[in-house]
């Protein structure tokens, strides 16, 4: 599997010395939530290498956290169903293919998830603190799917809402967001 993975980048990575039609690096902010949380906002920044015409791919890396509210329960504390906010936080890489029209841009591709760490807050219950908190396995793998438009605001620069949909493999949620992209022309 980190074979497949490593593979995956360098070949992304190296793209661009074999074809540079148009190169673009960006800057961009999100909002999402994960099928089973509160919307939070996010950022990343990306390079995208567009190879043709209609063609080219896009390597992101991403800030995202998701708020999740959960139970608790130890009965030998005597914490019985004690409901507390959680925040993970999130390192998301997207690799993508993304197809180029005057009309939409589609792209789909994998993403690579690594969970950083957790803040929690508030319980029901004062008296109890809970201090740790992680989720194993650290790194998992989704899809991608996005659609969005690029507007050009001057030779260099250009602006692009998208809306995506991230499912994660071997977990039952998904991402839902959308984001704007500020990108530079290089």
């Amino acid at each position: 599997m980190k074979h497949k993975i490593i593979i995956l980048i360098v070949l992304c990575i190296s793209i661009p010395n074999f074809a540079q039609n148009k190169q673009f690096v960006g800057i961009g902010i999100n909002t999402e939530f994960k099928s089973n949380s509160i919307m939070t906002p996010g950022f990343g920044i990306s390079y995208e290498n567009q190879i043709a015409t209609h063609h080219g791919v896009e390597i992101n890396l991403n800030y995202r956290s998701a708020r999740l509210e959960l139970r608790y329960t130890n009965v030998e504390q005597g914490a019985n169903n004690l409901l507390f906010n959680v925040r993970e936080n999130y390192l998301s890489i997207p690799v993508s293919y993304k197809f180029h029209s005057n009309i939409v841009n589609l792209s789909a591709g994998l993403t690579f998830d690594y969970f950083v760490n957790a803040d929690i807050w508030t319980t029901e219950d004062t008296s109890i603190e809970v201090t740790d908190y992680t989720i194993n396995p650290k790194m998992y793998m989704g899809c991608i799917f996005k659609i969005g438009k690029s507007f050009r605001l001057s030779d260099k620069l250009f602006i692009e809402p998208e809306l995506y949909m991230n499912p994660i493999f071997k977990f039952n949620y998904t991402y839902y967001g959308a984001s704007a992209k500020l990108k530079y022309k290089l």
